[in-house]
């Protein structure tokens, strides 16, 4: 293989290099703008499903806060899947440290 081969080679892979990352940040740009500007998508909507808090209580059942359209509910998780517990009081605060141990 002669140096002038060589050298049109290495032209020809960085060409196609070149080609991929432009067709890459191209594909990055149009997802980003769909997700960006999907109608009906609101970013801070009050009915938004939200974790607040997960605690594990062994290898495969937990327990959850989850809110929901401004109320919060406390969520049992196990492999049969979700069960509603209660509904949490919106006023709702954590126990002081003292009133725990009383």
């Amino acid at each position: 293989m002669n140096e002038a081969s060589g050298s049109g080679m290495l032209m020809l892979m960085l060409k196609s290099m070149a080609a991929l990352a432009a067709v890459l940040a191209l594909f990055a740009l149009v997802i980003w703008l769909i997700r960006r500007f999907r109608p009906g998508l609101k970013i801070a909507d009050e009915h938004m499903l939200m974790m607040e808090q997960r605690i594990s209580l062994d290898g495969k059942n937990a327990i959850a806060v989850i809110r929901c359209g401004g109320q919060r509910w406390l969520i049992g998780l196990s492999p049969a899947g979700p069960v509603r517990i209660d509904r949490l009081d919106p006023e709702h605060r954590e126990p002081e440290e003292d009133e725990v141990r009383s």
